[in-house]
């Protein structure tokens, strides 16, 4: 094994990257049991402060920026784009943009380019502003070739405004014909839904059928004692669903007819005990 030598800025640096691959507090660098593990590998790195580590973040964040942008640049390839609008927990209205690009040999890559806080309302307007002024400070207007979103009026709000805008620079491909592009994902989700309105009462009745043997310790016993009786082999258990996503109700369906015998037991059983 050769000679090694402590080398404090990399240590540094890896301290940074590991903070922000693994979205960890920058409070970590005060926790005593973090200290004294880092001080037992080497005492002789000396442990930063959070603001200094998030001053790092930040620097590292606009390298990346900066290199990204120069990507951009020079790319002979057209970006398209993606976004999506959510409501966090804590009621914050949140927007994503991620680029979609070609390298020289033709490889796809995306890179989210934007991720930030959005102040109601969520109008056309007021996300024709964001995207505009994300345009302007990445200078890709005369790259881009299609945005692609889900069918909310407010989206289809803001890309009639912002077709316009850059028609007027002469910055689109074709007229801008192929500018807008609906989300395949979105139509399909949208598909689905229909069908299973279509299908609500048997949804709800196995939905409510899951929320109560989920309800109570006693519940659970019960399912699982039937389970034993009928000898089902189904490894996975009833699990609830989030009825906007079609893929959770589709998994709960596909879950619970495993169990059909079981819940039918436990209904005959219900009738006769309360538990």
């Amino acid at each position: 094994m050769g000679l090694w030598t402590f080398n404090p800025a990399l240590a540094r640096r890896e301290l940074m990257r590991m903070i922000v691959l693994h979205e960890l507090a920058f409070s970590l660098v005060a926790c005593d049991g973090f200290r004294r593990f880092v001080s037992s590998l080497n005492p002789n790195f000396k442990m930063i402060c959070r603001k200094t580590v998030k001053d790092d973040c930040m620097k590292a964040f606009k390298e990346e920026k900066r290199i990204l942008q120069g990507m951009f640049q020079n790319s002979k390839s057209k970006i398209s784009l993606t976004t999506d609008l959510w409501t966090s927990n804590q009621t914050v209205g949140y927007i994503c943009i991620t680029a979609h690009f070609l390298d020289e040999e033709w490889k796809p890559h995306k890179r989210i380019v934007k991720l930030a806080a959005m102040e109601t309302p969520h109008t056309g307007a007021a996300m024709f502003n964001i995207m505009v002024n994300f345009v302007r400070e990445w200078n890709i207007g005369d790259n881009l070739f299609a945005v692609t979103l889900d069918n909310a009026s407010n989206n289809g709000a803001m890309m009639k405004l912002l077709r316009k805008h850059l028609l007027l620079k002469n910055m689109l491909v074709g007229g801008g014909k192929l500018f807008h592009q609906r989300c395949a994902s979105h139509v399909i989700n949208l598909i689905c839904q229909a069908g299973l309105n279509f299908l609500g009462p048997v949804i709800n009745l196995i939905r409510g059928s899951v929320k109560y043997i989920r309800s109570s310790p006693s519940r659970k016993e019960k399912f699982q004692e039937i389970i034993q009786q009928h000898g089902v082999q189904c490894r996975k258990t009833p699990s609830l669903d989030v009825p906007t996503r079609w893929n959770s109700t589709y998994m709960m369906i596909d879950i619970a007819k495993e169990y059909r015998g079981v819940f039918d037991s436990l209904i005959r059983l219900k009738r006769i005990y309360n538990f």
